[in-house]
């Protein structure tokens, strides 16, 4: 089997895995936003599906999570549970272990490493298979329409 396929298949597989996750972030971000909410989230998609870079993704959290109030929007939450930060962590943490996990399988099924930019293609896609299912549950959950 090619091993274009072999990624595919691998991060499809891993992103069954995270579909719970997106439920949680996306019931989190309904409850969040009262305002201008369904925006913030169609700009996080653009920009996860424009990027060519992981770093544009977790610096757009940032720059959101810094303007947003405390107990606001991507701040929502309590101090040591927030929205914004617990996404950021989440990208960082779980998917970047989701990247290695698919890397690390295509590596030994090819007896073949895995290049660091192939990893950066794993990554983003992980990424955007996440933040649409968070964006599915958001408009389920109730995500505002402006």
């Amino acid at each position: 089997m090619k091993r274009e396929i072999l990624f595919v298949k691998e991060i499809a597989v891993q992103a069954d895995n995270l579909y719970p996750d997106g439920e949680r972030f996306g019931a989190w971000a309904a409850q969040a936003f009262a305002v201008d909410g369904r925006r913030q989230i169609k700009e996080l998609e653009n920009i996860v599906n424009s990027s060519l870079k992981v770093s544009d993704v977790l610096d757009y959290l940032k720059k959101q999570t810094a303007k947003s109030k405390a107990g606001e929007k991507w701040r929502h939450g309590p101090e040591q549970d927030q929205l914004g930060p617990a996404l950021i962590g989440f990208i960082s943490g779980d998917l970047k272990n989701k990247r290695n996990t698919v890397s690390n399988k295509i590596g030994a099924d090819t007896s073949q490493a895995v290049s660091e930019a192939e990893k950066q293609q794993v990554y983003l896609a992980l990424i955007r298979e996440f933040v649409r299912q968070m964006a599915a549950q958001y408009e389920l959950k109730g995500g505002r329409n402006e």
